[in-house]
């Protein structure tokens, strides 16, 4: 079906939402804090979709050109990010569970939890604005 020059390296499945809701259930399984993961996913959705952006659309783009090279993201089968890519990447600060979060929207309200963006996030204040975080 994929060439091994295609699937070398990379998690190379069809980008379903069967898949997006199976890679979600693993990485629930995993969550030390199910509720606090779970609180924290819908947050980051919700602010997606009004939205919200902790980083300006230059640094939204070279967020994603950093999980575009990333083994923890799953790509279709050509290896390209799609809007149902999802970032797999043992979370430290959840004991090493997978973080599960979609890369469209993480990239815009989250961060890396490899710290992959730490050249884009650390001491960086965010956008003034005059709306209050949910």
């Amino acid at each position: 079906m994929f060439s091994e020059e295609q699937t070398a390296g990379r998690k190379v499945e069809p980008v379903t939402r069967q898949s997006v809701a199976k890679r979600m259930y693993e990485a629930a399984k995993q969550q030390p804090n199910l509720i606090g993961w779970f609180k924290d996913g819908v947050t980051g959705l919700i602010k997606c979709a009004l939205g919200k952006q902790d980083y300006t659309d230059v640094e939204i783009q070279q967020n994603r050109d950093v999980c575009r090279g990333c083994e923890h993201s799953t790509k279709n089968e050509k290896g390209d990010l799609t809007n149902k890519s999802q970032c797999m990447a043992p979370d430290p600060e959840k004991g090493g569970a997978p973080c599960g979060c979609i890369i469209m929207c993480k990239t815009q309200v989250g961060k890396c939890p490899l710290n992959k963006w730490t050249h884009l996030t650390i001491n960086r204040d965010k956008p003034e604005n005059n709306e209050v975080e949910i």
